[in-house]
């Protein structure tokens, strides 16, 4: 699966190389932000290969849309994420909106628009019903207690 996120570079961090079995190889991560309400979220990629010129591109600040995978490895019995950037490209617009988060797969295309961040609190609306996107005759409801303990 491929997924999208437009946000602002927070860091770029110093490239990484080496050499493995199947020759030499070179990395960089980089961190964007992407507005999400009250509190922004960072989400730190992993650019490898040619995506490592790409992301170089780009300055602190600026912002980018970038096109990623997620996959899991195992590595002495702990499991690791592994969020690479696929593609790497200025927005068609720059905004500090939220953008869609779009997910591709087997040729299918579907997205959910997060709403716009904005400085001003809203109540939450408990009476709000979920529903499933991947089966759109189920519907989800919000549990009705809340177990945090914050």
């Amino acid at each position: 699966m491929i997924f999208e996120l437009e946000g602002k570079v927070i860091e770029v961090l110093p490239e990484v190389s080496g050499e493995g079995k199947n020759g030499k190889w070179v990395r960089c991560d980089f961190v964007i932000e992407v507005p999400a309400g009250q509190y922004p979220q960072r989400v730190l990629f992993s650019a490898w290969q040619d995506k490592v010129e790409a992301i170089k591109q780009f300055q602190k600040g600026e912002y980018v849309k970038v096109a990623f995978s997620i996959s899991a490895k195992e590595f002495n019995g702990r499991w690791f994420n592994d969020v690479r950037a696929i593609r790497i490209e200025k927005p068609s617009v720059s905004t500090n909106v939220q953008q869609p988060v779009t997910q591709q797969n087997a040729g299918h295309t579907t997205s959910q628009v997060q709403p716009p961040t904005t400085n001003i609190s809203q109540p939450v609306d408990n009476s709000t019903t979920y529903v499933n996107t991947y089966e759109k005759d189920e519907e989800i409801t919000p549990p009705t207690d809340d177990d945090l303990p914050f």
